[in-house]
């Protein structure tokens, strides 16, 4: 198990795939600084005592719009600071420090903006392709015959890659938190404001990362059922397509519509709500959301992560080597 994973961490450092997820956060975050910079630095301008802004919570009048990577469900547009709202969103058009009044504005961040890519589909999209190229190019490239001659049990491949998709979401979940505080901390440097981290309140702190360990959890599970794909059909545009639907949030759009069919045609299921059982419909509503539900997001993302492993090792000991 342990020569395996070794291989496995050398061919992921080496792939081109595992590169995309922080070069798209570098051309993004520097397209919306420099519109932030540009085209919204003439409104902050304009401020007057009169504009009725809420320091705490960072909206009002005059609180603009971030601009949002979300590639699933809709989300709020801009960060509650006293939340540290789960989105990868920011007002980065600065907030004034005495209401509105005349005092120094700054721009905000804080560890909701920081850890923002685990409640939205982005990481997932990005975590799902580095995945499944990551899977496909070992049996294109001979790796699966010359590992299973190594070992005495084949079960051991697909462990090693659920192992190595958990390290990916490690070093995926900190190259955002630093490209996204670097960036935040140039877009200060631009328009000349001081950076302010912005806290969570008091006794939010414990359901926070309770909420970002089960986003963690969501997307070893959505791993986890990759990889058993993987293992049963052995094809790379089966494994993009599923990723893609799933990490977009198309796959709940399609089981909402069927459940919506099914209540009109035949008057069933009419108290039933299917978002609570999808772990994305969970992620995107924040731990402060009405959809958050937390002991069911926990059980289903053990028994996907169980049935994708047990799965995944259970069909790898009993298929052919390609």
């Amino acid at each position: 198990m342990i020569r395996v994973f070794k291989t496995d961490m050398f061919r992921l450092f080496r792939s081109t795939a595992f590169y995309a997820f922080p070069l798209m956060l570098v051309v993004f975050f520097t397209v919306e600084m420099f519109f932030s910079a540009v085209v919204n630095e003439p409104e902050t301008e304009t401020e007057t005592s009169g504009s009725a802004v809420n320091a705490e919570t960072g909206t009002g009048d005059n609180a603009s719009e971030g601009f949002s990577v979300s590639i699933g469900y809709t989300s709020s547009s801009t960060e509650e600071y006293d939340t540290p709202g789960i989105d990868v969103t920011a007002d980065t058009d600065g907030i004034s420090d005495d209401h509105g009044t005349g005092g120094t504005p700054y721009v905000p961040f804080g560890i909701g903006t920081l850890t923002g890519s685990l409640s939205d589909g982005l990481l997932m999209f990005f975590l799902g392709i580095t995945v499944v190229i990551f899977a496909t190019c070992e049996t294109k490239n001979g790796f699966v015959k010359n590992a299973a001659g190594c070992v005495s049990d084949r079960g051991f491949m697909p462990l090693s890659k659920i192992a190595v998709g958990i390290v990916t979401i490690v070093i995926y979940t900190a190259e955002f938190a630093v490209i996204r505080f670097l960036f935040t901390a140039l877009s200060a440097l631009l328009r000349g404001r001081p950076l302010k981290y912005m806290p969570m309140p008091k006794g939010d702190a414990g359901r926070f990362f309770g909420y970002i360990m089960l986003c963690i959890l969501a997307h070893i599970a959505f791993t986890a059922l990759l990889i058993l794909l993987h293992e049963l059909v052995h094809n790379r545009a089966a494994g993009l397509v599923a990723a893609f639907v799933i990490s977009t949030g198309m796959l709940g759009e399609l089981l909402n519509g069927m459940v919506h069919g099914i209540r009109l045609w035949t008057g069933l299921l009419k108290d039933f709500d299917i978002n609570r059982y999808l772990l994305l419909s969970n992620m995107y509503g924040g731990y402060k959301g009405a959809g958050y539900h937390p002991s069911t997001m926990f059980l289903l993302c053990a028994a996907y992560i169980v049935a994708g492993t047990a799965g995944a090792v259970w069909v790898a000991k009993r298929k052919d080597i390609r």
